[in-house]
């Protein structure tokens, strides 16, 4: 064996030396180390790194398939589940640079972040607009503090006009992150990726990994309306991951079903932009040809023009992420513009908070609406919601609570979820997705009985509680409603 083994080795110090990897140049190795007595000894490297060791007996639990693979013609199936006992640990991820950090509740989709060496991790709701460089901050640093004072938590600059190509020159953005700490604005930095350069990545990711304002990172927009490479996200994300842990990765996906796990393999978290107002989904009056699952453009991809439009792709985006086996966490990107292109108008005010709260109703835990400056009604109601859905209530039912889909008796097209958290309360949202009126409406959570209404964080205060169901006697068109009620 032996014998065999030098033969080997022989064999090996023949190949050309950019076989291996760890060695001084002209130094031929075995194991990583030298072996010519021509050579002096030097540290090879790779060993093995032992985990820290815990006095305190830590449960190990692993939970795996018993066999590699199963196939159509086995019958049954078993899992094996370890509990031993360990006293090796991990070691946490150090922070000792000032830099934030932020992480996501696989449970909830919920953010959390530190900053400023602060050891108390704080839940926040995101809650903002996409906003272009050249067309609102480029103008002065005083434009944050203009939209810091609507209550809106993280800014989003978009890289327009003179950032397009070069990204946010430190020279000229700095100011901005400056005033973003002042303003305790956190930021959803926006890379402008260009899957040919990665070296302009990493320049950026350099530079910011370490700002106490950093919430996350924005690689791609719409790269899957763009027909991006597939793998054009995951390059982004695998090098962002291995500069900065620290921050998880979004991005925005336009389609309804085109690639969509090529795309979002991309991304922890992955915001979906429908805009299905006013505009004509079946006929593209930009390009004047039919809208449908294998032709045309028509601004809200596969479409019907309707609100349920935005819970229908997040359901959608939800159940492949099952079938893929993996937990994305998914935001909502809501239609605030118009009078342009594939759309006649702006939303109206009251149809721009249905869409905000029917995006998070099913599961989006974050709102970036397209875009600012917007119309005044739009910017006057989303600044009246700030204060509810970054609130101190809000944002607790989303970060403790189990959401759930209501039941709804009365009326059609009244959407309901419910957040249920173990002190006996719940968070209802309850919206109309109808123009006009509705006759008494009832709505019921799974599972639990309401016994009374506890305050009204937005809309009317009319709901009785009726047999353990809330009871209206109708909702006015488009109307939305926020409660916090007391369970049986």
């Amino acid at each position: 064996m032996w014998t065999t083994f030098l033969s080997v080795a022989a064999g090996l110090a023949s190949l050309p030396l950019t076989r291996a990897f760890n060695n001084p140049p002209g130094v031929d190795i075995w194991c990583g180390k030298a072996y010519r007595a021509s050579n002096a000894s030097f540290n090879p490297g790779g060993w093995f790194e032992q985990p820290s060791y815990s006095s305190t007996p830590l449960l190990n639990l692993k939970v795996r398939p018993r066999m590699s693979i199963y196939l159509e013609t086995d019958a049954k199936g078993s899992l094996l589940v370890d509990t031993t006992v360990s006293h090796l640990v991990g070691d946490p991820l150090p922070r000792t640079d000032g830099g934030s950090a932020t992480r996501i509740d696989h449970r909830t989709g919920m953010l959390s972040y530190i900053r400023n060496q602060s050891v108390t991790w704080t839940p926040i709701f995101p809650y903002t607009y996409y906003a272009q460089w050249s067309l609102y901050w480029d103008t002065n640093t005083t434009t944050l503090t203009t939209f810091a004072s609507q209550g809106y938590n993280v800014i989003h600059i978009v890289p327009t006009g003179t950032l397009s190509d070069t990204p946010f020159p430190w020279s000229t953005f700095t100011p901005y992150l400056t005033s973003s700490d002042m303003h305790n604005l956190h930021l959803q930095y926006d890379v402008l990726f260009d899957p040919t350069n990665l070296t302009k990545l990493t320049d950026q990711v350099s530079h910011i990994h370490t700002h106490p304002s950093l919430l996350l990172y924005y690689t791609a927009d719409e790269p899957d309306g763009k027909s991006n490479p597939l793998n054009s996200t995951r390059l982004a994300y695998d090098l962002i991951r291995s500069m900065d842990p620290y921050h998880p990765v979004s991005l925005a996906l336009n389609c309804k079903d085109f690639y969509y796990e090529e795309y979002a393999s991309g991304a922890d978290i992955i915001l979906s932009d429908v805009y299905p107002i006013s505009t004509n989904t079946s006929w593209s009056t930009v390009y004047d040809t039919p809208c449908n699952a294998t032709y045309g453009c028509c601004g809200c991809d596969d479409c019907a023009g309707e609100f349920e439009d935005i819970s229908d792709r997040l359901n959608q985006f939800y159940d492949f992420d099952g079938v893929i086996g993996w937990e994305k966490v998914h935001w909502g990107a809501p239609q605030a513009f118009g009078e342009e292109t594939f759309w006649t108008r702006y939303p109206t005010a009251e149809e721009e908070v249905v869409m905000v709260m029917l995006s998070v109703n099913h599961g989006a835990m974050g709102i970036v609406m397209w875009d600012y400056p917007s119309s005044g009604g739009i910017e006057r109601v989303t600044r009246e919601l700030a204060p509810v859905v970054t609130g101190e209530v809000f944002v607790g039912f989303l970060d403790e609570g189990v959401r759930g889909e209501g039941v709804v008796r009365g009326a059609k097209r009244v959407d309901v979820a419910g957040w249920v958290v173990e002190e006996g309360k719940a968070l209802v949202s309850v919206l109309n997705l109808n123009y006009g009126g509705t006759g008494e409406v009832r709505v019921g959570l799974e599972g639990v009985r309401v016994a009374g209404v506890e305050s009204v964080l937005w809309g009317g205060e009319e709901w009785v509680v009726k047999d353990g169901e809330l009871v209206r006697e109708g909702l006015r068109g488009l109307e939305v409603c926020i409660l916090v009620v007391d369970l049986v």
